[in-house]
């Protein structure tokens, strides 16, 4: 695990301190960074929920990071984006409830995994990106 995501930081650290870090490496385009603080988030909010920071806001910037990185066909990233999904199923425990921001990168990612580019550009067009996710999506549909 990186040094930024240590055990010492979690615990050490205001979620709001990471919440910088990962807000900095969108900025930064440091997509390999900013995976490692929302895999760190996402596991410190599953054992401590904070109401400042929906588990839904993780799990967008997560997976739009994935796909940034070419998570859907690059061997080192290979699954990561699929085992998200997932996760994200089991959190929301019905389908249903999943957020439509999530199911909008899903269905973004699954357009690109079968190479329907129109279809994922559609998907990335159409959606009414939250404020925390817009950077990353923009960066996305850039690429």
């Amino acid at each position: 695990m990186a040094q930024f995501c240590s055990p010492d930081l979690l615990s050490a650290a205001p979620v709001t301190r990471l919440l910088q870090a990962a807000r900095q490496n969108i900025e930064n385009r440091d997509f390999q960074k900013l995976i490692d603080i929302c895999e760190a988030l996402e596991f410190e909010n599953s054992a401590f929920p904070t109401p400042d920071l929906p588990q839904s806001t993780i799990y967008a910037t997560l997976l739009g990071a994935y796909l940034i990185v070419n998570d859907l066909y690059l061997p080192r990233h290979r699954n990561s984006a699929r085992f998200l999904r997932k996760r994200i199923i089991q959190h929301y425990k019905v389908e249903a409830d999943i957020p439509e921001e999530l199911n909008a990168i899903w269905g973004a990612g699954a357009a690109l995994w079968n190479r329907s580019f129109a279809k994922a550009y559609a998907v990335l067009d159409t959606c009414a990106w939250s404020a925390d996710i817009r950077p990353v999506m923009a960066i996305l549909r850039g690429m």
